[in-house]
């Protein structure tokens, strides 16, 4: 049984546990499991960084949306700008959270060779990501085409955008932002030899994993 606390000065304090348990079936198996959290902090870039700008073209998916192009049910949109885009860092960045588990087992085959397994789970939440121009512009118009009463700067504390008198888009607020989960597992297993003769000592081990990504979603 272990454990670990982090006070964080910029983003606040963490604390994760993890266990861990090894049962000796008999000489040659072991079986094995283990459950735990963590989490990824933000850097002081993702949190500090000081205003940036620069001018890129945007892909004004609001106006798509307002023109009446069904956006969710695959529409393409074509009314791209050329805008001030304003990217900095964000003060209200918390840090990606997980939780972990696998089990397993050790097997000596025989003498000079074994085999492991371990089949492991790793959920992440509070994704890390980079929220670009167009990741504003595409999620103002997905809560307008869900109906919700939440704009894109509620939902993502710290994006936005502006238009002028004719309504036309002439700014977006860009930055980094904790969105949606992630769930991954998988398989591992590895098989090893060993042999010693007169013309010295040979070992050869062989590894075969497989990942699968179970999903990945917005949080918003």
């Amino acid at each position: 049984i272990a454990a670990r606390y982090d006070d964080y000065s910029d983003f606040g304090d963490t604390f994760n546990p993890q266990i861990s348990a090894r049962y000796q079936v008999m000489d040659d198996l072991v079986v094995r499991a283990s459950w735990g959290t963590g989490f990824r902090a933000p850097t002081l870039v993702d949190i500090n960084q000081l205003s940036a700008i620069g001018f890129n073209d945007v892909k004004d998916y609001v106006a798509c949306y307002n023109d009446g192009l069904d956006l969710l049910g695959g529409a393409e949109c074509d009314i791209e700008r050329n805008v001030e885009v304003d990217t900095s860092g964000n003060k209200e960045l918390t840090p990606e959270e997980s939780t972990t588990w696998n089990i397993g087992f050790a097997y000596n085959l025989t003498d000079d060779a074994y085999i492991k397994a371990d089949y492991w789970n790793i959920e992440i939440e509070d994704l890390i990501t980079e929220f670009d121009q167009d990741d504003v512009m595409w999620h103002s118009a997905r809560l307008l085409a869900q109906g919700g009463s939440a704009t894109v700067s509620d939902a993502f504390p710290g994006t936005g955008f502006e238009r002028d008198a004719q309504g036309r888009l002439i700014a977006v607020n860009s930055t980094k932002v904790n969105l949606g989960d992630s769930k991954r597992r998988g398989l591992d297993i590895e098989l090893g030899w060993k042999t010693a003769s007169a013309y010295g000592d040979f070992s050869a081990v062989v590894n075969w994993a497989h990942t699968c990504l179970l999903y990945t979603s917005d949080a918003a």
